[in-house]
């Protein structure tokens, strides 16, 4: 099930309507392929006691479910846009901008996070390490 497709909450509403690059969408349902895997595996490994090595096999698979959805999703739209005019022309362009707009969605949730709910940091910092050191 999809919600939340009026944009940020923190953010104006005239500038949640303003036109921008669709990566920026397709950063966001990546952010949250990525948030719902990582919930999962928070909410596996913190219900037991659970060996290091089992709470980060939990996490590694995790990490592979987004990995794969991602993938497949991210396939799938380029097969329906091809070679739309609003993406960049070359491969390297639009995986730079995706990973660019994935940081800034990344860093978006940690402010939020830092924000609304401080004692829930661990995952938004997480994620942000991840994807500047992978």
């Amino acid at each position: 099930m999809f919600v939340d497709f009026e944009g940020e909450p923190d953010r104006y509403l005239e500038e949640r309507r303003l036109k921008g690059s669709p990566l920026r969408d397709l950063a966001s349902m990546l952010h949250s392929f990525r948030d719902a895997a990582m919930t999962e595996a928070e909410r596996r490994s913190g219900t037991v006691a659970m060996a290091s090595e089992e709470r980060a096999t939990i996490e590694a698979l995790a990490l592979a479910w987004y990995r794969w959805g991602a993938a497949t999703f991210l396939a799938g739209y380029l097969d329906t846009a091809g070679d739309a005019a609003y993406l960049p022309a070359s491969r390297e362009e639009w995986a730079t901008l995706l990973d660019a707009m994935m940081l800034e969605k990344t860093i978006y949730a940690l402010g939020y996070a830092l924000n609304h709910a401080p004692n829930q940091l661990g995952r938004p910092l997480r994620n942000v390490l991840q994807l500047l050191w992978g």
